[in-house]
C-alpha cells in the first residue's frame, strides 16, 4: 500500500514538471493545430539566417521576424486573411534577406557637412633644393617553373562550379536556360528519412539526437510514413538533379552538419552508390518542436561568371516532442530523494521491530 501511495504521487509530479505548451514566434498557441503558413514561415526565416546573407541582410531578416509575431498575434485575435497577408510578407523578406550579398548591405554614401572656407595662408618661402640620393641596386629574382595544377576529379569539378564566389542578378534568359537544363536532368529517386519523434535532452552528459537522410537511386525503401515508439522514418520518391542538396532547418533547435562537412551538404548524384547525410540536433527549449526537410536540386549555368540556382525538390515537416534537462534533472532528484526517504522509512520500522523483540525478550527472561 506504500509503494503505490508513493509511486502514483511520483508519477502525477512527473506529469506536471513535463508539461509545456508549444509556441510560435514568440506567441504561445491557444490551439493543437496552426495553419501550414506558420511552418513555411518558420522555414523561410531559419534558412535565412543560416544563409550568407544574414551578415548582410540582417535587417530584413528582423522585420520579417517582426511581422511573424504579428502575424501569429493576428492569426489568434481571430483575423486569418491579415494574418495570412503578414505571414507572405515575412517569407518575402526571409527569401530577401537570403539572396543578399555585398551589394546590397552597401549603405549609401553620407554628404559631407558644409564647411566654412579657409582663408588662404601666406605664401611660404621657396625650399631650397634636395640632392637626389644614389640610386638603390634593384635583385632581379631568378624566374621559377610554374607548378602544373591537379586534374580535379569529375565530381570536384561539378562542385567547384556550382559555388561560385559572386552571386549575380540573373537574367530572364538564363533562368530559362535553369529551367530547361533542370528538366532534363532530373531522375526518380529513393529517399529514407530517420528521426526522434520524441527525445530528452541533458544538458550535463550532453545528448543529443542524429537524424540521418539516403538519397538512392537504386535501392527501393518500403512504406510512406512509419512510427514505432519514439523512433520515426519517412520513405517516398523525390525527384533530383546531378547536384544534391539536403538541409535541416528549426528555430527549435541547435542543428549541426555531420556529414558531408567537406561539401556543406551537397553531394553529387551516382548509381554507383547512395548518398548519405547525418545532422546532430539539440532542443533549444521544451515542447513540441518543427522540424524541416529540405532537398534541393543545384542547377548551374556556365558563363563569364558561373551562377547556380537553387530548386527545392522536396520539404517535410516533422514535429518532435522534446524536454530539455532542466526538467529531467528536477524529475530525476524528486524520484532519488523519494526513494532514499522510503528506504529511511523501511529501516527505521526494522529498527523499532528489532528493539521491540529485544524488550520483550527481556521481559520474559526476568
Amino acid at each position: 500500500m506504500e509503494n503505490k501511495f508513493f509511486l502514483t504521487a511520483s508519477m502525477i509530479t512527473i506529469l506536471f514538471l513535463c508539461s509545456s505548451c508549444a509556441s510560435h514566434f514568440g506567441v504561445e498557441n491557444r490551439a493543437g493545430m496552426v495553419p501550414d503558413d506558420f511552418g513555411q514561415t518558420e522555414a523561410a526565416i531559419a534558412h535565412a539566417e543560416q544563409s550568407q546573407g544574414s551578415q548582410y541582410c540582417p535587417d530584413k531578416i528582423a522585420q520579417a521576424k517582426d511581422l511573424a509575431r504579428q502575424g501569429a498575434e493576428v492569426y489568434w485575435s481571430g483575423h486569418n486573411t491579415e494574418s495570412s497577408s503578414r505571414l507572405a510578407e515575412a517569407r518575402r523578406l526571409a527569401e530577401e534577406a537570403e539572396r543578399c550579398g555585398p551589394a546590397a548591405a552597401a549603405a549609401p554614401p553620407v554628404p559631407e557637412a558644409a564647411r566654412e572656407p579657409i582663408p588662404a595662408a601666406e605664401p611660404a618661402p621657396a625650399p631650397k633644393p634636395i640632392p637626389e640620393p644614389p640610386p638603390v641596386p634593384v635583385r632581379v629574382k631568378a624566374p621559377r617553373e610554374p607548378i602544373p595544377a591537379a586534374e580535379p576529379t569529375p565530381e570536384r569539378l561539378v562542385y567547384s562550379r556550382a559555388t561560385p564566389a559572386i552571386r549575380r542578378q540573373i537574367t530572364p534568359e538564363e533562368i530559362r536556360v535553369i529551367s530547361d537544363r533542370h528538366s532534363k536532368e532530373l531522375k526518380s529517386a529513393n529517399y529514407d528519412f530517420h528521426f526522434n519523434n520524441a527525445m530528452k535532452y541533458d544538458k550535463v552528459n550532453n545528448e543529443r539526437q542524429e537524424p540521418t537522410l539516403k538519397i538512392s537511386l537504386k535501392r527501393s525503401f518500403d512504406g510512406n510514413v512509419i512510427v514505432t515508439g519514439n523512433e520515426g522514418e519517412i520513405v517516398g520518391k523525390v525527384k533530383v538533379g546531378n547536384l544534391v542538396e539536403a538541409s535541416l532547418v528549426s528555430d527549435g533547435f541547435n542543428i549541426e552538419l555531420l556529414y558531408p562537412k567537406e561539401s556543406d551538404g551537397r553531394q553529387v548524384l551516382s548509381t554507383d552508390h547512395d548518398l548519405d547525410w547525418r545532422w546532430s540536433i539539440s532542443p533549444k527549449t521544451s515542447g513540441t518542436l518543427p522540424l524541416n526537410l529540405y532537398i534541393k536540386d543545384i542547377v548551374v549555368l556556365d558563363g563569364d561568371k558561373p551562377i547556380f540556382q537553387t530548386i527545392t525538390s522536396l520539404h517535410r515537416i516533422v514535429n518532435v516532442r522534446a524536454t530539455v534537462g532542466t526538467e529531467i534533472d528536477i524529475a530525476t532528484t524528486f524520484l532519488d530523494k523519494l526513494k532514499q526517504l522510503v528506504v529511511s522509512i523501511k529501516g527505521l520500522i526494522v529498527a523499532m521491530i528489532a528493539l521491540g523483540g529485544v524488550v520483550i525478550y527481556k521481559k520474559r527472561k526476568k
